[in-house]
């Protein structure tokens, strides 16, 4: 067997690729990008049917990579040019070295790659790395590395990172997080903080949302657009939507019990967990576990997770409503929502999207007018989000909106502050 062959694909194994790649560096007085293709997540994803149609869609990119390589290129100041190289490593990789002018052409032939005998295009993970002649001594094997760190990013969904465009220092962070978020549990390093939602006439405190908080030893309070990708990430979702719920729950117990009578603080409940039997016992339980009444709970679901709702889900929701939970549309207007369904929904509450309120025109107040008109038609409450300003406030008083939340009434609060503001306020 020739080690420098790759059995199946007849392109140069890892060891040749890297010879012949470090003989075109040395050489090289133009920019070139090595281009690192893990075709893993395309068919051992399902999109293929046996050990036959995965090994022709290897065979399919290797013969793409020869006809990329073979286009010449001009690697020295010398009048000669020679061709690209391509080879696949040990890891099953494939790779390509070519000039960075061709860069977005060879990408689009890669990836519009039509494979006839299956159901769909080519979608690999991609990741780049660039050459540049300012370093003599760089290595294809470091080139290599950088491309497949790139890579790495994009194993999960497919698609193209680039190495030279990557915040690497965020990279490492996170991975850090993601290792310690169990223990972070543990600890419970993370904390629910509340933002309170107002009768907008009379200032009143009718409400809150609950809002989660990884109360970091080192970096600090972190915010959920922070840490919640790395949650599903390591597939923590249901157990740290629980440890929320759990905190909540147990705020409000410990309010009753000092003699403060609690407002109701609204969960987020994802689009996964609609469709998660376990979580739903969870919730249908939680409200007897700690004594408190449902009412006190309201469940918020974004959306999106009302787009298409199977049976089950509206089984779970039907369920908590009949339990005695008030359940809540978040993000209303966001771009989801289908008007012609909403009057079957069994929601009680819209949240309406802070968008409708960056701008103030005729047209905005027409729609603003026209949400809440519908809202009262079918029974139900509206609550914009995202208020920041006077003007704002102003604005939705005069259309007869009567609860808001938003910057402009009060910040989300620490549990402290929050039970601050429920004595002051005499509850």
């Amino acid at each position: 067997m020739n080690s420098l062959i790759d059995p199946l694909t007849g392109l140069p194994s890892q060891t040749s690729f890297l010879q012949q790649a470090d003989n075109l560096l040395e050489r090289a007085c133009i920019p070139l990008s090595l281009i690192y293709i893990d075709p893993r997540l395309y068919y051992e994803g399902g999109m293929l049917n046996s050990l036959e149609e995965s090994e022709k869609i290897l065979l399919h990119l290797a013969e793409v990579l020869r006809s990329l390589a073979a286009m010449p290129l001009r690697a020295s100041s010398t009048d000669e040019a020679e061709d690209g190289l391509c080879g696949r490593l040990s890891s099953g990789i494939f790779v390509l070295l070519i000039p960075t002018e061709r860069e977005q052409a060879a990408l689009d032939t890669i990836i519009h790659s039509k494979l006839s005998w299956t159901r769909g295009f080519f979608l690999p993970a991609i990741g780049i790395a660039h050459f540049h002649k300012s370093d003599p001594h760089e290595q294809a094997s470091a080139l290599c590395h950088r491309a497949g760190l790139a890579c790495s990013l994009r194993a999960l969904d497919g698609g193209i990172a680039f190495y030279d465009e990557v915040d690497w220092d965020r990279i490492s962070q996170n991975q850090v997080l993601l290792e310690e978020l169990p223990l972070a549990l543990e600890r419970k390093e993370f904390s629910v903080y509340f933002q309170p939602q107002y009768e907008l006439r009379t200032g009143k405190m009718v409400g809150a949302e609950a809002l989660a908080r990884w109360i970091h030893p080192i970096l600090g309070r972190l915010l959920p657009d922070y840490f919640i990708p790395l949650v599903n990430k390591c597939h923590m979702l249901r157990e740290f939507n629980q440890y929320i719920w759990d905190f909540t729950a147990s705020y409000l117990k410990n309010m009753i019990h000092d003699g403060i009578r609690p407002l109701p603080i609204s969960i987020n409940l994802s689009p996964e967990e609609v469709h998660d039997p376990e979580m739903g016992h969870f919730l249908e339980q939680l409200p007897d576990r700690y004594g408190l009444s449902p009412r006190l709970l309201p469940v918020e679901l974004t959306e999106s997770a009302w787009i298409t709702p199977d049976d089950d889900a509206i089984h779970l929701i039907k369920r908590l409503r009949k339990k005695g939970f008030c359940v809540m549309m978040d993000d209303f207007g966001s771009g989801f929502s289908s008007l012609s369904r909403l009057a079957s929904l069994p929601v009680d509450t819209l949240k309406l999207d802070m968008s409708f309120l960056e701008t103030d025109s005729p047209k905005n107040r027409a729609l603003l007018s026209s949400i809440l008109s519908m809202g009262r038609s079918l029974n139900l409450n509206i609550i914009p989000e995202g208020i920041e300003t006077k003007d704002q406030a102003e604005l939705l008083m005069q259309l007869g909106y009567r609860y808001g939340q938003g910057f402009y009434y009060s910040h989300p609060l620490s549990p402290g502050q929050y039970r601050k503001l429920m004595e002051k306020t005499g509850r």
